[in-house]
């Protein structure tokens, strides 16, 4: 009888689990959707494949760019793509990127003369995929759901994302548009992509590691996009990272505020750095000239994004300092060494400084100490970190404010801010406390605290959640 009761409270605790994970939408992000059950999926299922086809012709034929007949034929290839058979699908986590590589594929076939208008209509074809994606995704309110979930929807709605970025960029030397201007092409498509996420329906939850997630997928579609040297593939990731970077300014992304644009802009840099490492193959060499074209990109990206007015000048040493940060941990996670992680890192830093100091009106002074500080600081994500002296040697430091570049010497004052960035960087992980052992009668309710838990992390301001 003891053991009959036993389990019966412990079949009685698990519903009341299932209950509650239910209630606070943790269990729909476990289970599988349904087409009848859109709380289980992130993409609303109500809304088929070819549904989403059409709404994006649709688009496109409101607009200006393409005729009505060039939005047929970009429907045509999408649709033949994606596969007859497969129209009807709720899967659009896996379709939407082929019919998106169709589309812009089809652009070739549209008779258009010359690159610039080639150009044009790549822009509207994929600002009009992502634009589509709007009646297709369902988000968690801000009130709604816990961190966990949240997380999770991110990773499937970054994860989509990305793949329709790595398909445009994958089609693009089936535009039409000629091999010197192909890096170019390849930036103003991932531009448009990020410029397109409000109208796509993202919120502000979502649109950190979305916009990191597409710019890294975007320098992982060079493998194989006809951008095969170096000398190619660096001029598309400056254009990668810097028309990303100026798109971020002004996403049009509800809830996104000017305090936000620098966690998206050191998203996108570590996103582009560690691409450029991973696209390098292990040629340090490489990856050096990758790298820094990175690194130059974001910069020029927040210069563009000052002269159109999107961001203040007073800006521009916070934002330089967020994309170094991102780009040296980019590189610092990899690397396939320490050694290699800090001379990337010092990649990072000479291109990045020889880039922001010559922006007119800038304290070039303070922009070298905050790129010394930052890419300490974003290094240390790196297992194990990169020490304060290693970085001092490996960092490189240049100032071209006077229109001449000169280098720069890593004086006491510079190791100190190096100093400060590796104690910023430091992450300690937390230390969880569940209390004491408790003993109860099979049945009764116990009280459980984990507020003893706490976290050494260097000037942590954190909240920690708890997990049972």
């Amino acid at each position: 009888m003891y053991r009959i009761q036993q389990w019966g409270f412990r079949l009685l605790g698990f519903f009341m689990i299932v209950l509650l994970l239910s209630g606070c939408g943790v269990l729909s992000m476990l289970l599988p959707g349904d087409k009848n059950d859109p709380a289980g999926s992130v993409i609303i299922t109500e809304r088929t494949v070819a549904y989403y086809i059409d709404e994006a012709t649709t688009l496109l034929r409101s607009g200006d760019v393409l005729t009505d007949g060039q939005a047929g034929i970009s429907r045509d290839q999408a649709r033949t793509l994606v596969g007859i058979g497969n129209l009807q699908s709720y899967d659009l986590e896996f379709f939407a990127e082929v019919a998106v590589e169709g589309a812009v594929a089809s652009i070739g076939d549209m008779g258009i003369i010359g690159d610039a208008a080639t150009m044009d209509a790549l822009d509207a074809v994929v600002s009009a995929y992502v634009a589509a994606l709007e009646t297709h995704i369902e988000y968690i309110a801000d009130s709604a759901g816990s961190a966990r979930a949240i997380s999770a929807r991110a990773t499937v709605i970054s994860g989509l994302l990305a793949r329709i970025s790595k398909a445009a960029v994958k089609s693009i030397q089936l535009t039409g548009v000629s091999s010197e201007n192909q890096p170019e092409a390849t930036g103003k498509a991932i531009g448009s992509i990020v410029q397109s996420l409000g109208t796509g329906g993202l919120t502000r939850e979502y649109i950190n590691p979305t916009v990191g997630a597409i710019a890294k997928s975007a320098v992982d579609a060079l493998v194989g996009s006809g951008m095969s040297t170096v000398q190619a593939q660096s001029l598309a990731i400056e254009r990668i990272t810097s028309s990303a970077v100026q798109a971020a300014t002004n996403t049009g992304v509800s809830g996104v505020e000017s305090a936000d644009v620098g966690e998206l802009v050191a998203s996108i840099s570590k996103g582009t750095s560690s691409g450029a490492v991973e696209l390098s193959g292990g040629d340090q060499d490489a990856a050096a000239t990758l790298v820094k074209a990175a690194s130059s990109g974001a910069v020029a990206g927040i210069a563009s994004a000052v002269q159109s007015g999107s961001i203040l000048a007073d800006s521009v040493t916070v934002l330089v300092g967020k994309s170094t940060e991102g780009s040296s941990a980019g590189v610092a996670e990899g690397a396939s060494s320490e050694s290699v992680a800090a001379t990337l890192v010092g990649a990072v830093t000479e291109a990045t400084s020889n880039a922001a100091t010559a922006i007119i009106g800038q304290d070039a002074t303070a922009i070298i100490a905050t790129i010394a500080k930052a890419a300490s600081e974003g290094a240390q994500v790196r297992v194990g970190g990169i020490p304060a002296a290693t970085l001092a040697s490996a960092i490189v430091l240049s100032d071209s404010s006077s229109g001449t570049t000169t280098n720069v010497a890593i004086s006491a004052d510079l190791v100190t801010m190096i100093s400060e960035g590796v104690t910023a960087g430091i992450n300690v992980a937390p230390v969880a406390v569940a209390g004491l052992d408790k003993s109860a009668i099979v049945g009764t309710p116990v009280d459980l605290s984990g507020a003893q838990s706490y976290d050494d992390t260097p000037d942590n301001t954190a909240v920690l959640d708890y997990y049972w």
